[in-house]
């Protein structure tokens, strides 16, 4: 959870190709994909956040999702040149679909156990 807030706040903002150094390295396989549940719970604390300002202090009030919100994640995994071997199925098939190197068959097992890491939200949610 802690990294987790470390990427989503801005009062420290990390770069892009820091965040990328973050999630390939020694913490790479802490890395997971949320289910749904955790996709809406990022998406209402994200809701309530001021436009303005991410802090620390704001993601940390109330129960924070111990994943990253799955757009920051996508970004993340475009960072990344290589598959990491120590990340989970699922990021290893997220990233493999993000750079055009899947096969029908893990897309179809992905959509098949957790289709909401597939889909994209609606411009009007």
């Amino acid at each position: 959870q802690a990294l987790v807030l470390i990427c989503m706040q801005d009062q420290v903002p990390l770069t892009l190709p820091q965040l990328t150094l973050l999630w390939t390295g020694n913490f790479g396989r802490l890395l997971h994909a949320g289910v749904a549940a955790q996709e809406e719970a990022w998406g209402k604390k994200l809701a309530d956040a001021p436009s303005a300002s991410k802090s620390a202090e704001l993601f940390a009030q109330g129960e924070l999702p111990n994943v990253l919100p799955l757009e920051r994640l996508r970004r993340i995994l475009q960072g990344v040149a290589d598959v990491q071997e120590d990340w989970p199925l699922e990021i290893q098939a997220l990233w493999r679909i993000g750079h055009c190197r899947s096969t029908a068959r893990e897309v179809s097992a992905l959509w098949g156990g957790a289709p909401h890491l597939l889909q994209s939200r609606r411009c009007d949610e």
